[in-house]
């Protein structure tokens, strides 16, 4: 029996950061929530 080479799937890939995968994996919840921490901690820093 003649084995047939195994293809795989293409899938388009793009190079992500670190930064852009986890905002790309994360909710939109999430997203706002982190913007708004580190608003928050900018605002308190500047403050200080």
């Amino acid at each position: 029996m003649k084995m047939q080479p195994q293809t795989l799937p293409l899938y388009e890939v793009e190079e992500l950061s670190l930064e852009q995968a986890i905002l790309e994996l994360a909710s939109e919840d999430e997203i706002y929530e982190t913007q708004y921490q580190e608003a928050t901690t900018l605002f308190l820093q500047l403050c200080a």
